[in-house]
């Protein structure tokens, strides 16, 4: 059985954790697992995340991310160099090929990969599944444009990780690269971003949009419900539509490529 098992997965990278490396984990491996991606999201530039003492997420970063140099490990693996094995490229190539084979014109659903993963030759626990492809998105993720519910999210956040973790069939993902006569208008929106909300952008269409969408959400409660009632402030109807459209956007690429455009009639 063992050597049966061996043949068909293959490929299975290596992953030394007995707290998250199973089909069904423990409530408290749950937790830790959920606890460790929210600080992968939001503390990736700090050593061990920030993570101080040894509670049981500091073991599963130590043994599963920054052992295998996955992203957003600080430091080369604890076994020495810098490259991380083979058969986590290879997985992850895996999760890029069904998102790119949708062409970016439809979303994928997390749990589609996880099945991809989870089939010969990688054998994917469910319980390292939803770590391992937040690594993944938070290394593409100028790349891939996140949904929850179908809608489109800026970052991801506490409920993003919360549904990836317990219903991952609620989170969707598209393909968002740029390629194209599409590549002027963005270069000329990241351009906008720049010089007049202040914000450097990688010049990807989901980056420029994902800048657009926080600085309309970020605006005063005044700002996003104002419809020029005063006399002292007007707004063009071209305002209040490209503000509108920022708030209600619930896909990047239509955002950039449709909505816009029939705005500011490009």
């Amino acid at each position: 059985a063992s050597i049966a098992a061996d043949k068909a997965f293959h490929s299975c990278p290596p992953i030394f954790n007995e707290l998250v490396n199973r089909h069904k984990p423990s409530a408290a491996a749950i937790k830790a697992r959920r606890i460790l991606m929210n600080l992968m999201e939001s503390d990736g530039h700090n050593p061990n995340l920030g993570i101080e003492k040894s509670p049981p997420e500091l073991g599963i970063y130590l043994s599963v991310i920054q052992r295998n140099n996955l992203y957003p490990t600080t430091e080369g693996p604890s076994q020495g160099g810098d490259v991380r094995p083979v058969n986590f490229d290879a997985l992850f190539d895996v999760a890029e090929g069904i998102l790119k084979a949708s062409g970016g014109d439809q979303i994928v659903k997390a749990d589609e990969i996880f099945l991809a993963w989870s089939a010969p030759p990688f054998g994917i626990r469910m319980g390292v599944a939803p770590l391992l492809l937040m690594s993944f998105l938070l290394e593409k993720r100028a790349h891939i444009a996140p949904y929850v519910d179908g809608r489109f999210v800026v970052e991801l956040d506490e409920l993003f990780v919360e549904r990836l973790s317990r219903v991952p069939k609620t989170i969707s993902l598209r393909w968002a690269s740029l390629d194209g006569p599409k590549k002027g208008l963005v270069e000329a929106l990241a351009q906008f971003v720049s010089d007049k909300l202040d914000v450097e952008t990688s010049g990807t269409p989901l980056d420029v949009a994902r800048q657009l969408v926080h600085f309309a959400f970020k605006l005063p409660n005044f700002s996003k419900s104002y419809r020029g009632g005063n006399h002292l402030i007007k707004l063009s109807d071209e305002t209040l539509a490209f503000r509108a459209e920022l708030l209600l956007a619930d896909d990047p690429l239509k955002l950039l490529f449709e909505k816009l455009p029939k705005i500011f009639k490009l």
